[in-house]
């Protein structure tokens, strides 16, 4: 890599909304951004009033800007929304919110695409939280997902050569039907430049409700096999715990590009 080469620099992590200790995590959060400084941030679980949005609170003052995507009211407090966010430190050009189908089960979930204007040319990216109890339904809203996708570039002017991304939490495994679904078209930033088993919801993690001896990776980005940006390194952050601290139940996962 030239000395003139810039990396674009991508970060997803779910917030795990208001969960305890939610001032401490607040601070490791703010933390790892901080340390990592990425270009783009997907955020999942992410709560917003008529006056606050937790990702603006996180990260606004650090030179993002961010669209946030509602996905339900959230069910612990009256007046709350829950959804997605993508943070940006390039401007936003369009942001639109897909609903996804529930598969006939009561979980609602949705993606946000946002198109952002970059030197390199307009990059694409969604981010999203797919159903985590029912694959079948997972599957779904996966293929749903790249529908929108499409439709999003189309009416931004946008090409499938264009440097597109998918960040979040997925609920799946690696070879899952998630995979099955994004494969054809995405290329799994960990799977081409990570080391190890890049788990995310891992029995490491005391926040995590772990249900195998280990843990799984659920947490993604993926670029579009289209694109002419190159996977530089993809790694498991917010896995180290700063005075018994973890940033969330997930660990995030952040990777960079060559554009």
């Amino acid at each position: 890599m030239s000395d003139q080469t810039r990396l674009f620099k991508i970060l997803t992590l779910n917030l795990w909304h208001d969960n305890l200790p939610s001032a401490n995590r607040e601070r490791a959060q703010r933390d790892l951004i901080e340390g990592l400084s990425p270009d783009v941030i997907g955020f999942q679980e992410v709560l917003r009033d008529g006056n606050n949005c937790q990702a603006t609170d996180l990260v606004s003052d650090l030179g993002y800007e961010v669209a946030y995507g509602e996905v339900v009211p959230f069910w612990k407090r009256s007046g709350v929304l829950y959804g997605n966010a993508i943070a940006s430190r390039l401007p936003f050009l369009k942001v639109r919110n897909y609903p996804l189908s529930s598969g006939g089960s009561s979980e609602r979930r949705a993606a946000i695409f946002v198109e952002i204007d970059c030197v390199e040319g307009s990059i694409f990216a969604a981010c999203t939280h797919l159903h985590h109890r029912s694959s079948r339904v997972r599957s779904i809203q996966a293929k749903e997902l790249i529908s929108a996708y499409d439709i999003f570039l189309n009416d931004c002017g946008g090409l499938k050569s264009s440097h597109n991304f998918v960040l979040g939490d997925l609920n799946s495994s690696p070879g899952k039907e998630v995979t099955a679904v994004l494969e054809p078209t995405f290329l799994d930033a960990f799977e081409t430049a990570g080391k190890g088993l890049g788990l995310t919801w891992s029995i490491e993690n005391p926040y995590a409700k772990v249900q195998n001896s280990s843990g799984v990776r659920i947490d993604y980005i993926w670029s579009s096999k289209n694109s002419s940006a190159i996977v530089n390194s993809c790694q498991v952050v917010g896995d180290t715990a700063i005075d018994g601290v973890y940033p969330s139940d997930h660990f995030g996962v952040f990777a960079s590009f060559i554009l």
